[in-house]
């Protein structure tokens, strides 16, 4: 799906620049203004009304953060009809602000904007069709007799508390980020609290309810509405790029499995573990294991001093 920093950049070039531009110049006007009061109000007003504008422009970009999430308020998943409202009035929001302070938006550039929005609904809508047929595999696989009450659990309940987990810790504490944060707490303990208060919660034993924490964990992690999670390695690529005058395609292919199959998390996890959802043997030792021997070093002939 698109990535979500550059969907949001594309409105921070247009309307955001225009907004801040706005703002800074009425600032310093207010700042530098002299005499009396009734004299320096008009350059104030000026001031808080694009300071107004300027808060409002970053409230339209955190509706569009709360818009793209499978989960909503109430656990249940997201259509993809309320997604595109809620990035629709955040959108809508931020236009306005700019429209406000005189500014005059580019067609291409709203367009280019508006035109990522279905790949962004595909996207949402493929994760939550992969999260019910990785639940549908688990309830399989489960002994519990009911299986419903158990998929309900889950997925209206376990899955969105863990989910919220995940995004407030991914969630930088930068002020800007301030209503975002309190938002995200807010679900939290509001999931927290209809997941405790559930049935299978009461009923369930401690070890039963960390396996399935354990597995909700690994589910919500895939879900990445951004592409930071790749950026270092394309910035390590782009770097050997430069600096070797091209990488050959064997060593590209090398650092991929390197990538996939070494790299771990604080939980000792893979790349590939977390995406097939099984377990890989150890790559050096598989290369130790599978290696035929190396070829041996071409022959010198041995020159005499008389040839």
């Amino acid at each position: 799906m698109p990535d979500l920093f550059h969907f949001n950049q594309s409105m921070a070039r247009t309307a955001g620049a225009l907004i801040g531009r706005v703002w800074k110049k009425a600032f310093k006007t207010y700042k530098e203004a002299s005499g009396y009061y009734s004299q320096r109000k008009p350059f104030e007003d000026n001031w808080l009304w694009a300071d107004i504008c300027r808060r409002k422009y970053r409230n339209g970009i955190h509706l569009i953060h709360k818009a793209i999430h499978p989960f909503d308020e109430q656990g249940q998943l997201k259509s993809a009809a309320r997604i595109r409202r809620g990035i629709a009035k955040g959108i809508i929001q931020i236009e306005k602000q700019a429209i406000n302070l005189g500014g005059d938006l580019p067609d291409k550039s709203r367009m280019k904007t508006f035109d990522q929005i279905p790949s962004i609904l595909e996207g949402v809508e493929q994760w939550q069709d992969w999260l019910i047929e990785r639940l549908e595999k688990l309830l399989q696989a489960s002994s519990f007799k009911d299986k419903e009450l158990l998929k309900e659990w889950l997925i209206n309940y376990l899955i969105p508390f863990r989910y919220w987990l995940v995004i407030l810790k991914r969630t930088t504490g930068k002020k800007r980020n301030k209503g975002l944060v309190l938002h995200y707490r807010k679900l939290i303990k509001k999931s927290k609290i209809n997941w405790q208060n559930h049935q299978m919660t009461k009923s369930l034993s401690d070890s039963q309810i960390n396996f399935y924490a354990k597995w909700a964990d690994r589910i919500v992690t895939t879900f990445q509405r951004s592409s930071s999670q790749v950026e270092g390695r394309n910035g390590y690529l782009a770097f050997v790029h430069k600096a070797n005058r091209g990488l050959p395609l064997q060593r590209l292919q090398v650092l991929t499995v390197v990538h996939n199959f070494d790299i771990r998390r604080e939980d000792g996890t893979t790349p590939a573990e977390r995406l097939f959802d099984q377990n890989f043997p150890d790559l050096f030792e598989f290369i130790l294991l599978n290696v035929t021997g190396f070829p041996e070093p071409r022959k010198v002939k041995n020159k005499s001093p008389d040839s």
